[in-house]
């Protein structure tokens, strides 16, 4: 494999520090590495340095988008981390995440859970504090046997915990990953649930402003491969 275009870290939900995450993209033969944590683009520059020039690595970031009720991801590729629009538009989406964080440890408490916000930010290394450290606490906290048991019973879209999140519309990312010089790249379609993202909606997204589609992803079964 020439490259990887979508790589987590522990800016946000990977399980490897940037410098760790160079390291096995190196070590697998890949010559080239997209950065891509969700709603932050921290890793980056670290990333860079660890990298020493013995691969390329790609300022990206994964972009959590509404489109209508629905959740998408937009990854944002060969960005500039400095352009005022993204930075502005990640910056709120982070401050959002703080307070979806707030509100998620209140109703897991409403639900005899207490899992604080402190409890979840032990399992984030980075600014970007998610559902799943919120799993992650759960888990240590013995409410949960795993992980996926943790969003199928909880987390998940639908279930008891779940909160609602302000998100940026799919538009909206476009339109500051387009000012920032990069693309624009519809993550992972086909793990999208209830349904993949089919083609009346991708059409839409493309005149939204979307440039590109993922089609490779670990979530994907072996008919959307």
């Amino acid at each position: 494999m020439y490259a990887d275009l979508h790589a987590h870290t522990t800016a946000s939900d990977g399980l490897a520090t940037p410098e760790e995450l160079v390291r096995f993209a190196i070590a697998a033969g890949l010559r080239v590495l997209a950065v891509t944590d969700h709603d932050t683009l921290s890793a980056v520059a670290p990333a860079r340095r660890a990298a020493e020039g013995r691969i390329e690595v790609v300022a990206g970031v994964e972009i959590s988008c509404a489109e209508g009720s629905a959740e998408r991801h937009v990854l944002g590729l060969f960005v500039d981390p400095e352009a005022p629009a993204l930075r502005a538009l990640l910056e709120a989406a982070r401050a959002e995440r703080a307070r979806a964080a707030e509100r998620l440890a209140r109703r897991l408490a409403s639900l005899g859970m207490p899992v604080s916000v402190a409890d979840a930010r032990r399992h984030a290394g980075g600014e970007s504090l998610g559902r799943p450290h919120f799993a992650a606490a759960l888990v240590e906290k013995g409410y949960a046997g795993s992980i996926a048991e943790a969003f199928e019973r909880w987390l998940g879209d639908g279930r008891p915990a779940n909160v609602h999140k302000w998100r940026p519309a799919v538009a909206e990312a476009c339109q500051a990953i387009a000012e920032a010089g990069g693309v624009s790249v519809l993550a992972h379609p086909g793990a999208h649930r209830p349904a993949p993202v089919g083609r009346e909606e991708l059409s839409r997204l493309v005149h939204a402003g979307l440039t590109a589609v993922e089609v490779r992803h670990p979530a994907h079964d072996a008919d959307l491969k």
